[in-house]
Formats: C-alpha cells, structure tokens, sequence
C-alpha cells in the first residue's frame, strides 16, 4: 500500500481547501526592455522576464496577470525612473481591470537624478474577468523611460486567500 502526503491550506469557513501547488504566484522583471513615459501620461510597465509563474496565469506579451483562482492577492511593484534632476511628481499604479486600484508616489519637487517608486496592496480578483498590471507616470516635461534592471523594475503577485 502505498500513501500520497497533500499539503492543504484552509481558506476559511466556507470549507474551500487549496492544495499546494494550485496557489498561484508570479514574480516578473523588466531584464532589457524599458519602458517609454511621455510626460504626464500614464503608461503601461512592460516586463519581459518570468522568475516563476506557477499558475501560468502572467503573460509577458502583455504584462497582464489574469488569476484563474478567486480570491485575495498581495500584488507588488517597483520601477525607478530617471529623471536627470528635475523637478517631478512620479508615479506607480496598480490597475485592476481598466482602472486605477492603488498607487505609489514621489511627491512634486523632488529632485534627484533617480525616482524610485514602490506600491503593495491586497487585491480581490474573481478568478474569471479581473486583470492587474501596473502603470507609471512622470511629469519633467520630457519623455522618460523606465529602468530595465531585474532588481529595480519588477512586479510579483501571490495568492493569500482563495474564496
């Protein structure tokens, strides 16, 4: 006779259990592609490398996560932007579906040759429709783009509670 070992998380009183492995989590970086940001525009980060993905649910062509499991997720993103000394009000902003959900900033009149910007939150998606991606903004009064650096442009999702 032979015995299988499961690990198995409880998501709570629904009696919903998520067996390890099924719990999706991602974590992507931009290796050389940067991201162009015309002043005062929000634009879309592209990440064009995968650390893991282990739903399968982040497409790099896009960089879009779409969850096909229901619940509750920690998303985090960092880009830095430089801004060669100017005076600038920079932003990053996790979307949800087509609209701004939460955003990082670096208030108006800093100046400093790099803009680091971070955002972390908990996010519900449904599991079916709900997309995230993350977007940044710049207002120098000239295009900027985003570093293409592993440690400094990324973005990184997992699951903390399926519904």
């Amino acid at each position: 006779m032979s015995v299988s070992v499961i690990d198995a998380t409880s998501t709570g009183s629904t009696g919903t259990v998520m067996v390890s492995g099924n719990m999706p989590a991602f974590s992507v970086y931009s290796a050389s592609t940067s991201t162009s940001l015309s002043t005062n525009t929000e634009t879309k980060i592209l990440f064009d490398t995968k650390d893991y993905d282990t739903n399968t649910n982040f497409n790099l062509s896009t960089s879009v996560f779409t969850p096909t499991v229901a619940g509750y997720y920690l998303v985090s993103a960092s880009t830095r932007i430089p801004v060669s000394g100017s005076s600038a009000e920079c932003y990053i902003t996790i979307y949800k579906n087509s609209g701004a959900y939460r955003r990082g900033y670096n208030p108006n009149g800093i100046t400093t040759t790099n803009q680091s910007l971070q955002v972390n939150c908990i996010v519900y998606c449904n599991g079916s429709t709900d997309t995230i991606s993350v977007y940044a903004q710049q207002n120098t009064g000239s295009t900027k783009s985003t570093d293409a650096a592993s440690v400094l442009t990324w973005f990184q999702g997992c699951l903390l509670r399926a519904t």
